[in-house]
């Protein structure tokens, strides 16, 4: 019997939460900024891709990885 009860009460909650949901199209996809990466300038990926470096200028201008 409580096994019953505990069975239908998930059920019920899980159904809840999914018709809270809005569904998902691809206009929403692939045309709106909802999904879009945020790039970092000067940021490049190593080839074992774990590891990145950065070039930045020092205070007087130079150049340094």
């Amino acid at each position: 019997m409580k096994r019953t009860i505990l069975l239908g009460t998930t059920l019920l909650l899980a159904g809840m939460s999914l018709q809270a949901q809005d569904s998902l199209t691809n206009r929403e996809i692939w045309y709106s900024r909802t999904f879009s990466t945020e790039y970092v300038s000067g940021l490049e990926s190593m080839l074992d891709g774990e590891h990145y470096t950065t070039l930045e200028e020092t205070a007087d201008g130079v150049p340094a990885i």
